[in-house]
């Protein structure tokens, strides 16, 4: 009987241990099996007495030892698992859109070996456990939408490693903590839409290696923070619906690799500064909603640019001329800017633009016959109070752009606009309503008309939203019945 209990402790004493661990995340994959009964259906090899546990859908092992779990996207809408926090080898854990509800166990924290954790588009609750900060190997937390609470703890700076924190969509309130600031590995910082507040802190501009940092969307205050100026690797920096003030830093410059620089709806006053233009690979620029009152020349040294956004501002002032140099810009929103004077027809030579939105400005003077060659939809608001969008048409032979033009009116007419009919007319660069010629139905005329008619009375006295169409055709000084080449198709809107 000795005997054999010497040799049964000689087992265990020489047992690896990985044997024995493997052996014990054998049976917690069974009790983890008795906690998603409810993805049974899209998790059947689970459930088949005749499948190895390490050979189910979404578990990696290596010698019986468990090593990942990737359930991503199964719906499984059930509290979140107690036992997972027993997989002591676990490296990558994904449970991102299973539907798990409740409070994070502090059993995560024995996840010694996580590296990976993955558990957006939860139910999530609560606030993040304290035992969380503790996976000193993690490398990357994503936490998005949920319905997380409670505040991000200094205790954050434990994790070293941390390349990637997305803790967007949730409901976490406090200030930023400066700690956040000694994770120097960190390449990915996602705040927003959360109810933090305070200021930005300074020690955010220790991350030397961030690409991208989005806290829109919060209630932070103050000043664009001065770290953010050393943060020279930033590609994507969105700061919007805060409440942010005081002047745009020209230290901005300093972010040359900056490809997006979303600013908008918050309370910063005074010009964009002129050292804007120095951001050669800045392809987005989205300032709207601000109480900004200058617009520099500068900018049309942006030749990334794709898309500008400078609506709802105070300039007081045109549009710059050098925007015609944007030869890559695609958007143009610049609605309710306080511009003033003429549209400058520069703006012509954006030939990629696909939206140009100048409406609830105070420009004068006709639209430049230039914007007539655009491939895009430009809208802008006329003296007479009413708005005009141009739309060019594809196709110089008159019968193709008529078809193209039918086509239009049938996507017009799906929508929830009343079509009144249109015409085959010139396009006047003073005022549109004069050259405008309706004709109810689709009734088709081969040659504009000499002298177009009025509007017909039925427009003016329409309650609803309405539009009216008519081809646009330029005589590039040769004339409109010889070249009749259709440039654009041109509804009224009022």
């Amino acid at each position: 009987m000795g005997s054999l209990f010497f040799v049964f402790i000689l087992l265990i004493c020489f047992t690896p241990s990985s044997a024995l661990a493997g052996h014990n995340d054998i049976n917690i994959l069974s009790k983890l099996r008795e906690a998603v009964t409810e993805g049974k259906g899209f998790l059947r090899d689970w459930f088949d007495s005749e499948k190895s546990p390490c050979s189910w859908s979404g578990i990696t092992c290596v010698e019986n030892t468990v090593v990942r779990i990737d359930l991503s996207s199964v719906p499984i809408y059930a509290p979140f698992p107690l036992c997972v926090g027993s997989f002591q080898s676990l490296a990558h854990l994904n449970f991102s859109g299973c539907g798990f509800f409740g409070e994070l166990p502090d059993a995560l924290g024995n996840l010694h070996s996580l590296e990976y954790l993955d558990l957006s588009h939860n139910q999530l609750t609560g606030a993040l456990p304290v035992s969380l900060y503790g996976l000193k190997t993690l490398k990357e937390m994503v936490l998005d939408n949920n319905f997380f609470s409670g505040q991000l703890s200094p205790a954050i700076a434990q994790l070293k490693y941390l390349k990637k924190l997305s803790v967007s969509s949730n409901s976490i309130s406090g200030a930023i903590p400066p700690e956040l600031g000694s994770l120097q590995n960190l390449e990915l910082l996602d705040l927003h839409m959360n109810a933090l507040n305070g200021s930005i802190p300074a020690a955010l501009g220790n991350l030397s290696r961030l690409l991208h940092l989005d806290a829109s969307q919060n209630n932070i205050h103050g000043s664009i923070f001065p770290g953010i100026t050393a943060m020279a690797n930033l590609i994507i920096v969105d700061l919007s619906s805060n409440a942010l003030a005081g002047p745009l830093p020209r230290e901005i410059v300093q972010l040359q690799n900056a490809q997006s620089l979303i600013l908008g709806y918050n309370g910063f006053n005074g010009s964009i500064p002129e050292e804007i233009g120095e951001l050669k690979l800045l392809e987005e620029l989205e300032l709207p909603g601000c109480k900004l009152t200058g617009i520099p020349w500068t900018v049309g040294s942006l030749r990334s640019l794709r898309k500008l956004d400078i609506s709802g501002n105070d300039f007081n002032t045109e549009l710059p001329a050098s925007i015609g140099k944007l030869g890559n810009l695609t958007l143009l929103y610049a609605r309710s800017a306080g511009l003033t004077a003429n549209i400058p027809r520069e703006l012509g030579n954006c030939k990629k633009l696909v939206f140009v939105d100048l409406n609830g400005n105070s420009f004068s003077g006709p639209i430049p016959k230039e914007l007539a060659g655009l491939e895009a939809i430009v809208t802008a608001a006329l003296p007479e109070g009413r708005r005009v969008a141009v739309k060019r048409l594809h196709g110089g032979h008159q019968f193709q752009g008529d078809r193209e033009f039918l086509a239009e009116m049938e996507t017009i007419g799906k929508q929830s606009t009343r079509v009144f009919g249109y015409s085959l007319t010139s396009l006047s660069y003073g005022s549109v309503t004069s050259s405008l010629h309706s004709v109810h139905g689709r009734r088709r005329s081969r040659r504009p008309p000499a002298t177009p008619p009025p509007l017909p009375s039925s427009f003016h006295r329409s309650p609803n939203p309405s539009i009216l169409c008519c081809f646009a055709y330029d005589d590039e000084g040769v004339g409109i019945h010889q070249q009749g080449r259709c440039l654009g198709l041109a509804p009224l809107l009022v």
